[in-house]
């Protein structure tokens, strides 16, 4: 079985293409909606109030993820404190996932982060979704409920130039997903043979 990364920038359409690939029968692992589990482990709550205090917490105790993103997407360095707590931890579920997973011929691993936190090589190939920023901006705005503002923010803090990658797939309002999605589907299952 191949392990092949999704990324893109926030907003690209990765949700929308790995949905596409699970209608054809691939299993995704959505590394983000995989990680939250991660912060209503007690544990997990206790090192992160060590590293960033008791203010990310709610008036339950529990993670306030809007406070915590407050802090990390402006300090680079409490970050990447946050990504060693909490990938390693993604990783390792992703591998005991995989290993539910043998009898398909691949497996997809989406994540905005695959180049920043030096993953590709865990992945056979990488498949990029590209979007103009202008859609992606849209797409945030309407998703997050979020200000044109705050979607420039978080993206200015993403690369501007494109990582290399093994497929590319363009969601913008002009260019047919599915299709994209069909061909770089069989140029993976033509690898298993």
């Amino acid at each position: 079985m191949l392990k092949i990364g999704i990324t893109g920038k926030i907003g690209s359409g990765k949700s929308t293409i790995c949905r596409m690939f699970e209608n054809i029968g691939i299993p995704v692992y959505y590394s983000d909606n995989e990680a939250k589990k991660f912060y209503s482990d007690q544990a997990i709550i206790d090192q992160l109030c060590k590293i960033f205090g008791k203010g990310i917490l709610d008036f339950e105790k529990n993670i306030d993820k809007k406070a915590l993103a407050a802090i990390v997407f402006n300090n680079e360095e409490k970050l990447d404190l946050l990504n060693g707590l909490i990938h390693p931890l993604v990783l390792k579920d992703f591998e005991k996932w995989c290993a539910d997973k043998e009898s398909y011929p691949y497996v997809l691993f989406e994540s905005a982060i695959i180049y920043q936190c030096n993953l590709t090589h865990l992945f056979s190939k990488i498949i990029y979704v590209d979007c103009p920023e202008e859609i992606a901006i849209k797409r945030v705005m309407r998703r997050d409920n979020a200000t044109h503002q705050a979607v420039l923010d978080r993206l200015s803090k993403q690369s501007s130039c494109i990582p290399p990658y093994d497929y590319i797939i363009t969601s913008d309002e002009e260019n047919m997903e599915i299709p994209q999605v069909l061909v770089i589907h069989s140029q993976i299952l033509r690898l298993n043979s």
